[in-house]
């Protein structure tokens, strides 16, 4: 995952505003997460990101964050990460142009391949963020039809 320096220029095949608004779910009810969260994070202080239950490049799987993560690109996964916010607080994402207040049920596309950041919306309060991802080579507006939330969800009790 390489970081991007201040002023770097995109390439001509990135965009400054990677992030596509697909629209808001209504999940199921949610497990607690919280024993999830404990085993991952512990009482640890710090940044930490986190591609959970991956099982090859296609798959579904979960990506959990604590804390900001700047501005970087994924070139080593498919280009376009498909998410299903599960869990969030004073998170938005950012490319180079627009920012995006995440909130839970927010169905989103990141064009991971352009710079992309996870920002805190108010830098003196904890950040966290957690959703359901698949990575493909194509946008797939029907994402959201077809992902099985409870299926994954289940996985991680």
């Amino acid at each position: 995952m390489p970081f991007i320096k201040k002023g770097t220029l995109l390439e001509d095949w990135q965009t400054a505003n990677p992030i596509t608004l697909l629209g808001d779910l209504e999940l199921p009810e949610l497990p607690s997460l919280n024993n999830f969260i404990q085993k991952e994070y512990g009482d640890r202080n710090g940044v930490k990101a986190i591609n959970y239950n991956r099982k090859d490049k296609s798959a579904p799987y979960f990506v959990c964050c604590r804390g900001a993560w700047r501005m970087h690109t994924d070139p080593g996964y498919n280009r376009y990460a498909h998410h299903v916010v599960l869990m969030t607080c004073n998170a938005k994402l950012t490319g180079y142009a627009d920012n995006y207040v995440v909130r839970v049920g927010q169905a989103l596309i990141i064009d991971s391949h352009s710079p992309h950041a996870l920002m805190s919306i108010d830098p003196t309060e904890e950040t966290f963020f957690l959703s359901l991802a698949q990575d493909l080579t194509e946008k797939n507006t029907n994402f959201i039809k077809t992902i099985d939330i409870e299926k994954y969800l289940n996985e991680i009790k």
